[in-house]
């Protein structure tokens, strides 16, 4: 089992049934896990999906329009359907604290 911070995560890029979570490190982390699955994990709602294969963490948002989100450099699709939740939810950004809590994974071993 793998601690991850919620702060620490920038992003989940779904790939069919693993996820990979892209970390602030540059590194990222392999799961057997759906998104959809992840998605429905209780955390905090500083999480947003905004295409069928990526949920991003509102407070690492650099910049966005009505077609794609900017975090670290990486250019992120925003879906057709998600566009309204996603201008929605950008108008209130939180930041992480340090009492943030915690998710954990099980890596994938290579």
């Amino acid at each position: 089992m793998v601690k991850v911070e919620l702060c620490d995560i920038l992003y989940v890029e779904g790939l069919k049934d693993y996820v990979k979570i892209h970390l602030t490190t540059g590194s990222g982390l392999v799961v057997k896990q759906t998104i959809n699955g992840l998605e429905e994990k209780p955390s905090e709602s500083n999480f947003l999906r905004i295409h069928r294969s990526f949920i991003v963490a509102l407070d690492k948002v650099q910049a966005y329009n009505t077609r794609h989100i900017e975090v670290r450099s990486q250019e992120l699709p925003i879906g057709r359907l998600f566009r309204q939740r996603v201008d929605e939810a950008l108008t209130q950004v939180r930041h992480c604290s340090v009492n943030e809590k915690v998710m954990r994974f099980s890596p994938l071993r290579s």
